[in-house]
């Protein structure tokens, strides 16, 4: 008897595990991602658009995100820092190349990681539509996306999403 208990037992742990890995494996644990979602603007316009980071789980202790941008379309004008990595993150590298089409940014958290990380914004970059842009929809892309987690290891069970912005004259 006691043996017939120790394996269903253990039966039913083992099904468990792999319940939880079989849910794990297939879905990302968190995102990166521009919002809105989509925006609809004139020529000679400004606008802003978030970065944003939904870590769901796990700590974020620092970051390296470019966002491309069509150049004859958009000029960006500025880069304002959000909360997500605290009130005063180490910047490494934040720069605006209009020629290129490209903000880049590499940032850390000064002080201990909270695990899990609450979602936020990582920063804020500013646009201005060129007065000579021609009507379209244009894509907003992130790439060359890296976050480090609480020990300043590579997360990569993430996702990535861009935007599309709509030129009307």
């Amino acid at each position: 008897m006691k043996k017939r208990i120790i394996i269903i037992s253990l039966a039913v742990v083992f099904i468990g595990l792999g319940l939880t890995f079989a849910l794990h494996k297939g879905a990302s644990r968190g995102t990166v991602y521009l919002e809105p979602p989509s925006l609809s603007i004139q020529r000679g316009q400004e606008l802003s658009i978030n970065i944003t980071v939904e870590p769901a789980g796990w700590g974020v202790s620092g970051c390296e995100v470019n966002l491309t941008f069509n150049s004859s379309v958009l000029q960006g004008v500025s880069i304002e820092v959000g909360g997500f990595l605290g009130s005063s993150p180490l910047i490494g590298l934040e720069d605006i190349d209009n020629q290129a089409g490209v903000v880049r940014l590499i940032m850390a958290r000064i002080g201990s990681t909270t695990t899990p990380s609450p979602p936020g914004v990582l920063a804020t970059v500013n646009f201005r539509v060129s007065d000579s842009a021609e009507s379209g929809t244009y894509e907003l892309k992130l790439t060359n996306v890296g976050l480090a987690n609480e020990d300043f290891e590579d997360v990569t069970d993430f996702t990535v999403r861009g935007t599309n912005l709509t030129v009307s004259p």
